[in-house]
């Protein structure tokens, strides 16, 4: 673990990493709309052929969880994204522990996918809905509080 994150220090893993984050705007560049499909989207697939052969068989994404989803889903899929996103958000609340829970699971979400593509971690993303729901469910107290 440590040697992968001393490797986004140097010049190979800062350059891997543009590699892929390249690969996820070309995609995004040559299907904008419609993206290249739903879990289709691989980055190997669009880095050049002179491209380190780690980063030819990554078999992940762009290493930027919106990216990612804009090179699948094309810009609509983004925005409904963001949407689902702000409806979660909506419905959680800063005066209940619960909610600061959920908002704080939401921007370490936020966060973390500006670098990496966490939804492309199956553990992770149970722990997300999770987070989220318990959010949610502070917020859905809060309001039966407030008006009891």
């Amino acid at each position: 673990m440590r040697n992968r994150f001393a490797s986004s220090l140097t010049h190979e893993g800062s350059g891997d990493r543009m590699m892929l984050l390249r690969a996820g705007v070309d995609a995004v560049k040559l299907h904008p709309v419609t993206g290249t499909g739903a879990g289709r989207f691989r980055a190997g697939e669009w880095v050049p052929d002179t491209a380190p052969i780690a980063v030819r068989e990554q078999r992940g994404k762009a290493h930027n969880q919106l990216l990612s989803i804009a090179a699948e889903l094309g810009f609509p899929g983004l925005v409904f994204f963001l949407m689902l996103l702000v409806a979660v958000a909506r419905r959680m609340t800063l005066a209940h522990p619960a909610g600061v829970a959920g908002v704080g699971a939401l921007c370490f979400f936020l966060l973390l996918s500006a670098v990496h593509d966490p939804l492309f971690q199956a553990p992770f993303s149970m722990a997300l809905v999770l987070a989220f729901a318990v959010g949610v469910r502070g917020g859905l107290e809060a309001a039966v509080s407030r008006s009891a």
